[in-house]
């Protein structure tokens, strides 16, 4: 059976045109991970949030200049918030 879920490079391809639902489902599928990956180097939660958060936001502004994963973004994610 075929799965409704979009795959990673289509959601990547529509936020690189600006669509805010891919940016979101993006983030849906990322952000526990990020913070995650936050939170393993700063000790402060709200910094880790924040460090987290600008990360993704990062990630987007890559998208949208061209830049940036084409197929997986996590790796790429974890990398700026690293």
């Amino acid at each position: 059976m075929a799965s409704d879920r979009p795959s990673e490079a289509a959601l990547i391809a529509e936020a690189r045109e600006g669509s805010a639902a891919a940016v979101s489902a993006l983030y849906e599928r990322h952000n526990a991970a990020a913070l995650w990956a936050a939170r393993a180097y700063l000790r402060d939660q709200h910094t880790a949030e924040d460090v987290a958060a600008n990360a993704f936001v990062d990630t987007m502004a890559a998208l949208r200049s061209g830049r940036g994963p084409r197929e997986a973004l996590r790796p790429y994610l974890l990398m700026a918030v690293r």
